[in-house]
């Protein structure tokens, strides 16, 4: 027969979890974002992994951060030769970035130098027909108010009325 375990805690805590799951434009390649406790220190440590869609192949990891750091929201450009994805890899502050992770096995690298964390990573087809189809890369990143904000307010606004003036002088 076999043997009922029960499902501790520990036991729960030690299981990785898999998410932050993303399909290529084309459908032919998968990634996604396995988060391991570790039992130790408590930290999580997430990995990047990528794979084929048809399951020809395992999916390997591509990408590790550290103990601690964050890494979720994967993307693929549109060419399937790198994905990107949001992580604190490497920040002293703890903020969030864009990372470029290639597929070949170069190097993962930062491609953001935001003073705050960019958040909900997304590919956005771009281009100027099929032929120069690209994907350029949007993200929200939360902004406080303060007297930089206000200033830029008041420019916008500026901006806009001598718009609004220049329209209507061209009216004339």
């Amino acid at each position: 027969g076999t043997m009922a375990t029960s499902l501790t805690p520990e036991a729960l805590v030690g299981i990785p979890r898999v998410g932050g799951p993303s399909v290529s434009a084309s459908g032919a390649r998968f990634a996604f974002v396995v988060t391991e406790i570790d039992s130790h220190s408590g930290k999580s440590r997430r990995s990047l992994f990528d794979g084929p869609s048809d399951g020809s192949e395992p999916p390997a990891p591509l990408f590790r951060a550290r103990p601690g750091e964050s890494l979720s929201s994967p993307v693929y450009s549109s060419d399937e030769s790198t994905i990107f994805a949001l992580s604190s890899h490497g920040s002293d502050s703890g903020l969030t970035q864009i990372w470029a992770v290639p597929r070949g096995g170069a190097a993962a690298y930062r491609v953001s130098n935001l003073p705050v964390s960019a958040m909900e990573l997304c590919a956005v087809p771009w281009g100027d027909g099929d032929e120069h189809l690209v994907n350029a890369l949007a993200f929200s990143a939360m902004v406080v108010a303060g007297p930089a904000h206000e200033q830029a307010i008041k420019e916008r606004g500026a901006l806009a009325a001598t718009a609004d003036a220049d329209a209507a002088d061209s009216r004339r």
